[in-house]
C-alpha cells in the first residue's frame, strides 16, 4: 500500500488534471492522456515510467526498487474525429498497448497510435519504448 501511495504521488506530479492513470493489476498501469499529441504522449508516459524506476521507494524503513509497465492512449484518439471512438474502445486500445508492454519485458511503455481507419485493435499502431527509452 505504501508503494502505491508513493507511486500515485509521483504520477500526480507529472499528469495534468484531465489525464487518467489506472492501476490495471500488479505493476501494470493504463494511462489516458487528454488532448495530447502522440509524440508528447509517448514522452509523458516514458517520464511516468522513469519517475517510478529512478528513485527507490521508502517502505517501512527500507528501500525498494520498483518498476512499472504502462500502456497508453490519447483522448480523443483521432483529434480530427473526436467522437469516432468510444471510451470503451480507448480503454481497449490502452489495454492492448499494456499487453504488448508486458510481453516485451518489464519496465516498458507502449502507446496506441491512430491508424487512418482504426476501428478495432487490428487497425491500431503501437509504439514500444524500452526501459532505456529507445523506440
Amino acid at each position: 500500500d505504501a508503494v502505491l501511495v508513493e507511486l500515485a504521488a509521483r504520477f500526480r506530479g507529472l499528469l495534468r488534471s484531465g489525464d487518467v492513470a489506472v492501476r490495471w493489476g500488479g505493476e501494470e498501469f493504463l494511462v489516458i492522456l487528454r488532448d495530447t499529441e502522440r509524440d508528447k504522449g509517448q514522452a509523458l508516459a516514458t517520464r511516468l515510467r522513469e519517475a517510478v524506476a529512478a528513485t527507490p521507494f521508502a517502505v517501512l524503513g527500507d528501500h525498494m526498487h520498483v518498476t512499472c509497465s504502462l500502456g497508453w492512449a490519447a483522448y480523443p484518439f483521432e483529434p480530427e474525429s473526436p467522437r469516432r471512438h468510444s471510451v470503451d474502445q480507448l480503454i481497449s486500445f490502452a489495454d492492448a498497448a499494456l499487453y504488448r508492454a508486458k510481453h516485451t519485458g518489464r519496465n516498458r511503455v507502449v502507446g496506441a497510435k491512430v491508424n487512418t481507419n482504426a476501428s478495432s485493435i487490428d487497425d491500431v499502431e503501437f509504439t514500444l519504448v524500452d526501459a532505456a527509452g529507445h523506440a
